[in-house]
């Protein structure tokens, strides 16, 4: 049975580095530096946390300029 306080990774704007690196398939070092080029990288305190707009938008750049 789910959590009703935990999001779906598909619900949230803000993902930790392990949700991230799932939904991108990236390992922890390639995405820290590809998220913080991109500006990605959200620093909240000590934690460091993924904006899945940003990297939605530049994933999307990306499939329009191979296509």
């Amino acid at each position: 049975m789910r959590n009703s306080n935990v999001l779906e990774v598909s619900e949230k704007r803000l993902l930790t580095a392990k949700e991230a690196e799932s939904y991108t398939g990236l390992g922890r070092h390639g995405l820290r530096s590809w998220g913080e080029r991109i500006g990605a990288v959200r620093k909240i305190g000590k934690r460091v946390l993924f904006d899945k707009l940003a990297i939605d938008d530049e994933l999307n750049k990306e499939a329009n300029q191979e296509g």
